[in-house]
């Protein structure tokens, strides 16, 4: 990661994402974060979706007790979104 790097730039895997869907494997647990939250994380340092996985826990399971990690991401590519009609 290039320090003082601009959000969308070349150097990041999410430049291209219109969002993402993540599930919890565990209690069927979804949602889903925004271009803007994708946004959010860029600026905080996140440039892959390997570190940015890293991130997410499954705040149902923690209350109950579990770890929370057995957590799901499925990225869509902005270009995926609009084919199917503007996505979220």
């Amino acid at each position: 990661m290039r320090v003082g790097a601009r959000i969308g730039t070349d150097d990041s895997e999410l430049k291209d994402l219109a969002y993402l869907y993540v599930t919890c494997d565990d209690c069927g647990h979804q949602g889903w974060w925004s271009r803007a939250r994708l946004n959010q994380a860029e600026h905080k340092g996140f440039r892959s979706l390997q570190s940015l996985g890293s991130k997410f826990k499954c705040r149902r399971c923690v209350d109950r007790g579990g770890s929370g990690r057995n957590v799901s991401i499925r990225p869509v590519l902005r270009e995926d979104a609009e084919q199917v009609g503007g996505g979220r």
